[in-house]
């Protein structure tokens, strides 16, 4: 008796992951494709030599800047960083529009709970940060962004991303631990 009770539970349990996968493969697909657009976006950019040294930012703190910026590119799939532009908006990056994903229909998008854009590796990049900002320097960066430990972490992105690649480098690389 305890056997079968036991595979009718495990059988529920595969039958309702199936059910869920099933139901969510459009979510899946909207978010690998605009994953897919945001690194076709950068790829099509023409390359160009991105000079670090024009952030204004110490030596020193430029092989961090350097460091952060390569790990969201490994992060965004594309493996050359002079594809991003000093005057960028990481929020622009890593947002792709409904406009942009015509192969989405839109109940899809309302289905996973999203209006006109989605924003694609924000919770990457925050986990990144979060492993190799140095602790102390977290509440200064907040301030920097007129944010505190009371804003949701959604807001703390929004107003990270919102800022210039410069500045974010700026702001960002001498509070990070030693790049490797």
């Amino acid at each position: 008796m305890f056997i079968c009770s036991v595979i009718i539970l495990l059988l529920v349990g595969i039958f309702g992951y199936l059910l869920a996968d099933y139901l969510n493969r459009y979510i899946h697909k909207l978010e690998s494709l605009a994953e897919e657009r945001v690194r076709n976006k950068l790829l099509e950019r023409k390359s160009e030599i991105l000079r670090l040294e024009d952030i204004g930012i110490e030596t020193d703190c430029q092989k961090n800047a350097k460091w952060l910026l390569t790990q969201i590119a490994n992060i965004l799939g594309v493996m050359d960083i002079g594809l991003f532009r000093l005057d960028d908006k990481l929020c622009d990056i890593l947002r792709v529009s409904y406009d942009e994903l015509d192969k989405i229909p839109r109940r899809i998008w309302k289905k996973a709970g999203l209006d006109k854009s989605v924003q694609v590796h924000a919770y990457e990049i925050m986990d990144l940060l979060n492993k190799t900002v140095e602790q102390h320097f977290s509440i200064k960066i907040l301030q920097e962004v007129s944010c505190d430990e009371t804003n949701t972490e959604e807001e703390i992105i929004e107003a990270l991303f919102k800022l210039e690649l410069n500045d974010f480098l700026r702001l960002l690389s001498p509070t990070l631990k030693r790049a490797p």
